[in-house]
């Protein structure tokens, strides 16, 4: 026994001396799956849901509209608890430490109707920061700087009834914020608001990061979790079907996209042609180019390069296109 202190002992202070961190999880689910009933029928909203997500990662989730995208964030805030499995967050069980997994996120929902429409953003945050527990002195000092960091500081004595969408989603933020939780759980907060809003939530959705916050993001919004995540994972009718960090994503998709430029430039009726390329499945052909969809492991430029020269076109440029996360998006839902 005294052996195994030791050596854990000197095994801890050798990863410390040698700059080596522990990777923490701040999120941790297993078999989490969520159903409700009601007299008529079952539904499952969530199903067999496995998710590791490290401390200071930003992890968006995408899906369609009823894919199960906000039970998953009531669950991970304990505002929800599941039917099976289980759910980690900040290292605390959501079922038997509830409390403490609430005091460790921060949560927006985009519920304009949970604040108070007669008084202005700065009651409201007041508010909040009273019922959650914030001592005056500490929300006197914070509140402040959250209004500053969110641009908030020429509404923050109007009335809440008078914020416009993007204002009303900023001070949602705001008010997730009134803890400076290590965890951020937001639902769709750049949706149907102004783009200067925009840019202000995703600039501080990424100071969060640098601060060694986690953020789980849902958003419909694909170039937004591209430019903006870590990981990205893809729910679809309660499953989910891929995660991973883009570069895992893309190497994962069976097909590729080759942009494709001649000399003649081709016409509409050149397409039946192309189509005879082995391992090439769809052409389109359009004001910005030619565009081949390929199967990876079929195709060869070569075999392209051969068909040019046996039609006496001349290649001018070639180039293999990553597919985006969209296309990756379609491609696994189309499946289901």
């Amino acid at each position: 026994m005294q052996f195994s202190i030791f050596f854990f002992y000197i095994v801890k202070r050798i990863r410390k001396n040698s700059g080596v961190r522990d990777l923490r999880l701040a999120i941790e689910t297993r078999e989490l799956t969520k159903t409700f009933a009601s007299s008529r029928r079952r539904i499952t909203a969530l199903s067999g849901i496995n998710l590791a997500i490290e401390e200071g990662c930003i992890f968006s989730l995408s899906g369609a509209n009823g894919s199960g995208k906000t039970t998953f964030l009531r669950l991970l805030a304990s505002l929800l608890f599941p039917t099976s499995g289980s759910v980690k967050v900040n290292g605390y069980d959501t079922v038997k430490e509830e409390q403490k997994v609430r005091a460790s996120v921060g949560i927006a929902l985009g519920g304009e109707r949970s604040f108070y429409w007669r008084l202005t953003g700065l009651q409201n945050l007041r508010f909040f920061a009273s019922v959650s527990g914030s001592s005056s002195s500490s929300s006197s000092s914070r509140i402040p700087q959250i209004i500053a960091s969110l641009g908030l500081e020429d509404v923050i004595h109007k009335k809440f009834m008078t914020y416009s969408s993007g204002y009303k989603r900023r001070l949602d933020l705001a008010r997730a914020l009134l803890k400076d939780p290590p965890i951020l759980l937001l639902d769709e907060p750049t949706s149907f608001i102004d783009p200067q809003s925009a840019l202000v939530i995703r600039q501080l959705i990424l100071d969060l990061k640098s601060r060694g916050r986690t953020v789980v993001l849902v958003t419909h919004n694909l170039t937004e979790a591209e430019r903006l995540c870590d990981r990205i994972g893809i729910l679809d009718k309660g499953r989910l079907l891929a995660q991973g960090d883009l570069s895992s994503l893309r190497a994962s998709f069976p097909n590729a996209r080759w942009r494709l430029q001649t000399n003649p430039p081709l016409k509409e009726s050149h397409r039946a042609i192309l189509l005879k390329v082995e391992g090439v499945e769809k052409v389109e052909i359009n004001s910005q180019g030619v565009f081949l969809f390929t199967r990876k492991e079929r195709f060869s430029p070569s075999s392209l390069l051969s068909l040019a020269g046996s039609h006496n076109w001349e290649i001018t440029h070639l180039a293999l296109e990553e597919p985006s996360l969209e296309d990756i998006f379609l491609r696994l839902t189309e499946k289901q």
